[in-house]
């Protein structure tokens, strides 16, 4: 099972957006070589027509999911981004994951 942390910010304008997009991007590359075995995969999506980012990282178990909170790259993405965001942070939401289907 995997368990999955979602942050979700807008932008001030478009630019913003890209560029939390770019940066979150960058995160999750750096996160996939410091985080180690329990960070199973991370998503970066931009509303459609709109300044909205989510930004998903998947673990291995809740624990690990509030766990990101310590590790440095996180701090300086979280830092790096607030001025970029319309509301100066991004809203963040921790799910276990209940059931997985798959389509074939």
């Amino acid at each position: 099972m995997s368990d999955l942390k979602m942050m979700i910010g807008e932008g001030v304008n478009d630019d913003a957006a890209e560029q939390l997009v770019k940066a979150a991007e960058d995160y999750l590359i750096g996160l996939a070589v410091t985080a180690g075995n329990r960070f199973l995969s991370g998503d970066v999506m931009r509303e459609a027509d709109g300044r909205k980012v989510l930004i998903s990282t998947y673990w291995y178990d809740v624990s690990d999911c509030l766990r990101e909170d310590e590790i440095p790259s996180y701090r300086a993405f979280i830092a790096a981004t607030e001025q970029l965001l319309l509301d100066g942070s991004f809203v963040i939401k921790v799910f276990e994951r209940r059931k997985h289907v798959r389509g074939s």
